[in-house]
């Protein structure tokens, strides 16, 4: 009996510290209690917040990537513009340099024309000469053929005619056709002249007519090259114009988009909420590791105090 008296006068010495620390036991617990049910609500909302902030973030992140699209667009355009116009300016100066040849050799062509024209009509003159002057060989021959035979009128004129007369008529008729003759050993060699000259001239201009037809289509299609360069550098730049106003529209709707400016509004009443439930997540944190040993511990204390004071009478 005296052990448990003395066991029991020890519980009694310690009564107001097992009390105080019951009640700060009972204390802390209620004060439990009511971190559990902000911690409930501190867990839906910041749930909330997660999920609003995912949804903003997402559509953040859509404008984003569209900027980035848009913008890798605009440089990839920007790129090619460069180039086209580096080709364009290759291609103008070999378009410029066609163009000054072609018209050279049009000007070596109507040149190479103009000596072609006055060698063939040299020729044909040649021709007629060398026909015209072989007609009145003949025609001489003709008349010496028929002075050959014993006349005594003259076959040509009907006059009287001798041997003087018809020798002079012969020699007269053989100079003539030997003059002619020479004439056209002449003009045979001139005619020459002109026709080496004239399939000389003749080939040259085959040549540079070619090269000019080559050139010609050449130029054309450097021209038409150009052009359509010029036009997908036109309609580039254009769509360019179009890319940079979705950015600009993209950029607004940052600031204007009703989804994100939904969720924001909702953010931030949601934090108000935090806010106002001051909710101390490190002192929840301690209560939770603290409470349950220590209230067990108080109870059991406060509830062997209680059985002491009823012992000890």
């Amino acid at each position: 009996l005296n052990d448990l008296l003395l066991k029991d006068n020890e519980l009694l010495i310690h009564s107001d510290s097992i009390t105080t620390k019951h009640n700060e036991a009972i204390k802390k617990q209620k004060e439990l209690d009511d971190l559990y049910i902000s911690s409930r609500k501190y867990q839906d909302i910041s749930d909330k917040l997660n999920s609003l902030q995912n949804e903003m973030d997402f559509r953040i992140n859509e404008l984003d990537l569209e900027l980035r699209n848009l913008s890798k667009n605009i440089d990839i355009l920007d790129n090619k513009i460069n180039q086209d116009n580096l080709l364009l300016q290759d291609k103008g100066k070999n378009l410029s340099n066609d163009r000054s040849e072609l018209i050279e050799l049009n000007k070596l062509n109507e040149n190479y024309l103009d000596l072609f024209n006055k060698f063939s009509s040299e020729i044909t003159q040649f021709k007629n000469s060398l026909v015209t002057l072989e007609t009145s060989n003949k025609d001489h021959e003709n008349k010496l053929t028929l002075l050959q035979e014993e006349h005594k009128t003259c076959p040509l004129c009907k006059s009287g005619l001798n041997d003087d007369s018809r020798k002079s008529i012969v020699l007269d008729l053989s100079n003539k056709i030997q003059s002619n003759n020479e004439d056209i050993n002449e003009i045979k060699s001139k005619l020459n002249e002109s026709e080496i000259s004239f399939y000389n001239i003749q080939d040259k201009y085959k040549n540079t007519n070619q090269k000019s037809v080559d050139l010609n289509s050449s130029v054309n299609l450097l021209n038409n090259d150009c052009i359509r360069i010029g036009k997908e550098i036109d309609e580039n730049k254009n769509q360019i114009i179009r890319y940079e106003n979705l950015v600009n529209d993209t950029n607004n709707l940052y600031e204007n988009d009703q989804k994100v400016k939904t969720n924001k509004n909702k953010i931030l009443e949601l934090n108000l909420f935090l806010e106002d439930l001051k909710f101390d997540q490190d002192r929840f944190n301690l209560l939770i590791n603290e409470v349950p040993n220590f209230k067990t511990e108080s109870e059991k204390n406060f509830l062997l105090l209680n059985q002491a004071e009823e012992r000890i009478k």
